[in-house]
């Protein structure tokens, strides 16, 4: 017998901390992006993705760099650097 189950999505959220950089233990990937939400949508649609850091573009780029990290932080870890942004997901 075949039993079929409805499996609902539980959507990511994501809380944005301007101005600040997590340090690099534990990262899970890190690769060009072209937004914070660029950044952020990719940490959403992977479970394994606990947080992401987005770097603005360097002059005369138009991609910045996304960072994501395996776990998530304590707070411990960040520190302020206005070329940073880091983002908590629930």
């Amino acid at each position: 017998m075949y039993f079929a189950a409805e499996i609902k999505r539980r959507e990511r959220r994501v809380n944005l901390i301007l101005g600040t950089l997590r340090n690099d233990l534990g990262i899970l990937d890190e690769s060009p992006a072209r937004s914070q939400f660029d950044c952020a949508a990719r940490c959403r649609s992977r479970l394994d993705c606990k947080g992401a850091n987005y770097r603005l573009p360097a002059s005369g780029s138009n991609q910045g760099t996304c960072r994501m990290f395996l776990t998530a932080s304590d707070g411990t870890d960040l520190s302020g650097n206005p070329e940073w942004s880091y983002m908590a997901t629930d």
